[in-house]
């Protein structure tokens, strides 16, 4: 996976870079990792030193076949940015990959019936 990671409007250091690959590009290699795959990550301060709720992280994944995911996430700590906007591309690839792999292969029953039984997977871990 090739990643691109900017900065606009502020200073990108390692701290940052590092925050980036732990919460955004490891979680998304787990699903989609290969050279078609593209992250871009690009950090910015939207307001400058006026402060206020301005940090944003702009994530754009392009994937095989020519499907682009993009996710924007605006917050007055740029980590906090971060750390959310992965979490909300993890549960889009999520999405994404049942939507290829249950779509169209198996009737609709066979998917309600994986869905019950994760809730009820869920309930009983909450019970123990």
């Amino acid at each position: 996976m090739k990643t691109i990671v900017k900065a606009r409007h502020m200073e990108l250091n390692d701290s940052l870079r590092a925050y980036v690959e732990e919460k955004i590009q490891r979680p998304a290699a787990k699903h989609f990792d290969g050279p078609s795959v593209t992250l871009e990550v690009e950090l910015s301060n939207l307001l400058g030193p006026k402060g206020g709720k301005d940090k944003q992280c702009e994530i754009t994944m392009s994937l095989p076949r020519g499907q682009i995911l993009r996710i924007e996430e605006v917050e007055e700590d740029i980590y906090t940015a971060i750390s959310v906007a992965g979490d909300r591309l993890v549960r889009s690839l999520e999405r994404y990959k049942e939507k290829k792999l249950f779509g169209s292969r198996y009737p609709k029953k066979y998917y309600m019936a994986k869905i019950l039984n994760r809730e009820a997977a869920a309930e009983s871990e909450s019970e123990e």
